[in-house]
């Protein structure tokens, strides 16, 4: 395991311009040639913007010891360390932009403090099957797009999902994000395997946001807010699965244009071949209102309303099917 050691409470700066590795007292301290196996830093600020390949801070590193805990990973901090296998920062509460790029070994990354995540901050990291951000509240914009082998994307905190945050995780089968308020177009875009998913908070779901989720068969919103949620174009395209939506809201969402259910079950044009369409439940007091909606009118004979005790057993148990 490659570690970073300094005094308490001590300032450590390492100019590695000329040397791919430091080592004092017999410990290595850093090294920037893409070949860390395994880092559990002790660093409070580490990495910056220099952006370049293979190089930390161009090449320079600065880290202040307290407590011995890393609090933050600055952008292009660990790009195309092609070899990294694991990282676990428990205090870091920040992750730069490209931290992670292309590190394509990486399989487990574990931030349990960590409040935001950069744009592309585990971008192309194919390998990372496990991912714990419990505290994250922002999702960067392609942050953990083309993560192939990720198969479980759980935030509890995270309130914003940036654009092609989770594109072509195409082994993703369960998405939870109990506060997500704005999913962001195409932000689960081509998740082939996604077959259910849980925003109970979300009153923004982007262009895209779930378009080629083939397998998707269930999913549930419920904004709490007293804003209108809306729902952007092809937000639900080529879905072929996609049998029961459950918009649970107290206020009805806004249908930016028809076509966000273009090529699903819910939509009157796509052609079935087993011949079960799709649902689109709602509460009873909303029906009539839903149905009829500019643009919502499409799907009249989709819409199905819930009594109230099935709501609330909706949100338990994500289905209104009572055991």
């Amino acid at each position: 395991m490659l570690k970073l050691y300094g005094k308490k409470n001590k300032k450590l700066t390492v100019d590695l311009s000329t040397v791919n590795e430091l080592k004092e007292n017999d410990k290595i301290l850093i090294a920037s040639n893409g070949k860390m196996k395994q880092i559990d830093q002790d660093l409070v600020n580490i990495g910056g913007d220099g952006g370049k390949e293979n190089e930390i801070i161009d090449k320079t590193i600065s880290g202040e010891y307290v407590n011995d805990e890393v609090t933050s990973i600055g952008s292009y901090t660990f790009i195309r360390c092609s070899n990294l296998i694991t990282v676990s920062f428990p205090q870091v509460s920040s992750i730069g932009d490209s931290a992670f790029l292309d590190c394509f070994s990486l399989t487990t990354a574990s931030f349990p403090q960590a409040s935001f995540i950069g744009c592309g901050a585990f971008q192309n990291c194919y390998d990372l099957t496990t991912a714990s951000f419990p505290q994250a509240s922002t999702i960067g914009a392609s942050a953990f797009q083309n993560c192939y082998d990720l198969t479980t994307a759980s935030f509890p905190q995270a309130s914003t999902i940036g654009s092609y945050a989770f594109q072509k995780c195409s082994n993703l089968t369960t998405a939870s994000f109990p506060q997500a308020s704005t999913i962001g177009a195409s932000a689960f875009i081509s998740c082939m395997t996604l077959t259910t998913a849980s925003f109970p908070q979300a009153n923004h779901i982007g262009s895209y946001a779930f378009s080629s989720c083939n397998r998707l068969t269930t999913i549930v919103f419920d904004n709490s807010s007293t804003t209108q949620g809306i729902i952007h174009t092809y937000a639900f395209r080529e879905c072929y699965a996609l049998i029961s939506l459950y918009l649970l809201a107290s206020i009805p969402y806004k249908l930016s244009l028809s076509t966000a259910f273009s090529s699903t079950p819910i939509s009157n044009y796509t052609i079935l071949t087993d011949g079960i369409y799709g649902s689109i439940f709602v509460r009873q007091s909303l029906y009539n209102t839903y149905i009829a909606s500019t643009n919502w009118s499409y799907f009249s004979s989709r819409f199905v309303g819930l009594t109230d005790e099935q709501v609330e057993y909706v949100m338990e148990h994500g289905t209104h099917i009572m055991e």
